[in-house]
């Protein structure tokens, strides 16, 4: 057995956090981390061990025990995580990146808070499926499934069905975009969000701009003056990491030199409407990366 890289031989020691998430409704936080610990089989076969990456789930009372689970296995690649804000307990999953095929790169499946469990890889239980390694995940209001791939230069919707499919049946995603730097082109993708009106925004770390997309994968012109992406600070000294973006329409970005604020942008006056979709105003959007 070998440690992660970075890991002390100790179990429990935590190698990384890969993403976290909120179900406010249900009082749930869901963290995906990689850890050392040599009693956790992978979820592929019960007999082996690796400290690979798992996911578990706390409440935020005052007993944060009380809704704690976790997988029981490990994953050799991250299993995003994304949980619902709109008041729903119904609409939480992860991606099970240890169910793979010929044209798919992993699996969504549900994770129940109610219960304190989740579809486990072998439950034939799934939402749909990826065509791509996936680097995050979001959860559109409009009951899609929205993933990143960084180095494919692509995000995937998926249309989630009204109920679980077997894995066979389950949909597979769309695709969209690949490596460019015109409108809808997409070079080094970290993460998405959405904004208020439920539009994609995919920040890019390598054209260094923040782009808005529709559910359809067209580039959307919701920006001031009509523009389709707004620039971020252009210095080699700088990866951006991460962002968000609050209801009003103002977004941060996380940088890693400093990690804190590298821009703030405003356009809730010029955006559109996206897919006939509109949120109610205390409505929050949720993913991870």
């Amino acid at each position: 057995m070998q440690a992660a890289q970075g890991c002390s031989p100790s179990n429990g020691q935590l190698c990384s956090l890969d993403g976290i998430t909120v179900n406010t409704t249900a009082g749930a936080v869901g963290q995906s981390f990689q850890s050392y610990n040599n009693a956790v089989p992978t979820c592929t076969n019960p007999n082996s061990f690796a400290n690979d990456h798992q996911f578990s789930n706390i409440a935020t009372t005052q007993d944060p025990e009380s809704g704690f689970s976790f997988t029981g296995c490990t994953f050799s690649t991250a299993p995003r995580l994304v949980y619902d804000l709109l008041n729903r307990n119904d609409m939480n999953f992860y991606l099970d990146s240890s169910s793979q095929g010929p044209n798919y790169q992993g699996v969504i499946r549900q994770v129940r808070l109610d219960a304190n469990s989740f579809d486990g890889p072998d439950s034939n239980l799934a939402w749909g499926k990826l065509q791509h390694p996936s680097d995050a995940l979001l959860l559109h209001p409009a009951g899609k499934i929205i993933s990143i791939a960084n180095t494919e230069n692509k995000f995937e919707v998926i249309e989630l069905p009204a109920e679980a499919k077997s894995d066979d049946d389950a949909p597979f995603s769309n695709t969209y975009s690949a490596q460019g730097l015109r409108p809808g082109l997409l070079d080094g993708p970290v993460l998405a969000a959405l904004d208020p009106d439920g539009t994609i925004l995919v920040l890019e770390n390598g054209n260094r701009r923040i782009q808005a997309f529709d559910l359809n994968g067209n580039s959307a012109p919701i920006f001031p003056n009509n523009a389709y992406f707004v620039p971020l600070k252009d210095q080699p000294v700088r990866q951006y990491l991460d962002f968000a973006v609050e209801f009003k329409g103002y977004s941060s970005c996380s940088r890693s030199w400093l990690r804190a604020v590298a821009t703030s942008s405003r356009w809730t006056s010029t955006s559109r409407r996206a897919s006939g979709w509109r949120p109610p105003r205390d409505s929050r959007h949720s993913g991870s990366p």
